[in-house]
């Protein structure tokens, strides 16, 4: 049965925040995750008519709400290193700051289906089960991506000078 205007308003109210924090999570940017969280909630308008509505709906909505960050993920520009200047008065915390730019660095080079895993498994330390479910794929492929991204991370990071 697919959903009518009333439902759907429904749904959007009672999920809405937690769509947004899970695309916020996975793309790190709160502006984009407010505008892919509107993308998602007009993909699951564009097909509501494929809702199976005796299923639950949270998990149809991550799925989707993955694919579109996932999408987002391997359009966006690719950030560039940044670089700071650690001054005399305040050398430890512009290490720090130079040193997370570093990781963020290295973290956004990763191919997107790299990235989500590393975001999801290593910075938001969600469990493999959640994330093998909202990217619709096994335990196993999240396993594995999780330690090609580690792999790759830290080639990136040995290649700035960032002993990991």
């Amino acid at each position: 049965m697919p959903l009518d205007g009333g439902e759907f308003e429904a749904l959007f109210r009672a999920h809405q925040a937690v769509v947004y924090a899970w695309i916020a999570r996975m793309v790190r940017d709160r502006t984009a995750a407010e505008d892919l969280t509107v993308e998602t909630f007009w993909r699951v308008w564009k097909h509501r008519s494929t809702y199976d509505s005796s299923r639950p709906f949270a998990p149809w909505v991550r799925r989707i709400a993955t694919r579109v960050a996932l999408d987002h993920l391997r359009h966006a520009p690719r950030l560039v290193e940044l670089t700071v200047a650690p001054s005399a008065v305040d050398a430890p915390y512009a290490e720090q700051r130079q040193l997370q730019a570093r990781l963020e660095t290295a973290l956004h080079s990763l191919p997107a289906k790299f990235q989500a895993v590393a975001v999801l498994s290593l910075i938001e330390e969600e469990p493999v089960e959640q994330i093998a479910q909202a990217l619709d794929i096994p335990v196993a492929t999240v396993k594995t991506r999780r330690a090609r991204a580690l792999q790759l991370l830290r080639r990136k990071l040995e290649s700035m000078g960032v002993k990991p």
